[in-house]
């Protein structure tokens, strides 16, 4: 794995053979950070940086996600290293390697369950304001009341937007190619959608709970 690989075996003979091992290596990095050897902790991150950078990358297939694993594995491979809780110090890059692998696991299962809430909220070109109301009446929770109230917009290409993509949650990709999109002309399609949508809450006096406004 790139960086977390060894080099060839170096010929060697006696006494030698054990110190120049790739566990020998590791054991010592990893006793010389538990001694408070700040240079071995530089040493720890530049040896594994590249292999972390190729195996991450392969992963994820995102170079910026990868970017942050990495600094993530570094930095939580430094603590265990620290507090003593690499039980196998000769087997350091495995330890490295599987650290990785299961922050990029982690990270994924956060991102495929992440809640319909926070994906709406992220919504792009809304602000602050006008990001609530939309949000929590297209809520998982009030599908029902949402549902109710796409059909009340006279804009039949406005119903259909706003609940593929906010109530179905299709790829916008594939929302882009059956209404013969591009991705800028349906941002602009959903931006005056939501414009409207929220008009008609206002109208109903929903206050976005699906419960109506005090008037």
């Amino acid at each position: 794995m790139g960086g977390l690989r060894r080099p060839g075996r170096v010929a060697v003979s006696g006494d030698d053979r054990r110190a120049a091992s790739p566990g020998a290596a590791d054991a010592e990095l990893v006793r010389r950070i538990r001694a408070g050897d700040r240079r071995a902790e530089t040493e720890l991150v530049e040896r594994f940086s590249q292999g972390l950078d190729f195996y991450l990358l392969r992963l994820t297939g995102n170079r910026a996600r990868s970017e942050d694993l990495r600094q993530d594995t570094l930095r939580i491979v430094l603590e265990k290293v620290r507090k003593g809780e690499v039980r196998q110090p000769e087997r350091l890059a495995g330890f490295v390697r599987s650290t990785a692998r299961n922050l990029e696991v982690a990270s994924y299962r956060k991102r495929a369950r992440r809640p319909q809430r926070e994906r709406l909220s992220a919504v792009e070109n809304l602000t602050d304001g006008e990001r609530g109301p939309l949000a929590r009446a297209l809520a998982a929770e009030d599908r029902r009341v949402a549902r109710r109230l796409l059909g009340a917009l006279p804009s039949p290409r406005d119903r259909q937007v706003l609940f593929r993509v906010y109530v179905a949650e299709e790829d916008r990709d594939a929302v882009c190619a059956s209404l013969g999109l591009s991705p800028a002309q349906l941002n602009l399609v959903l931006f005056r959608a939501r414009q409207r949508f929220k008009a008609l809450l206002r109208e109903r006096g929903i206050n976005g709970r699906g419960a109506r406004g005090e008037r």
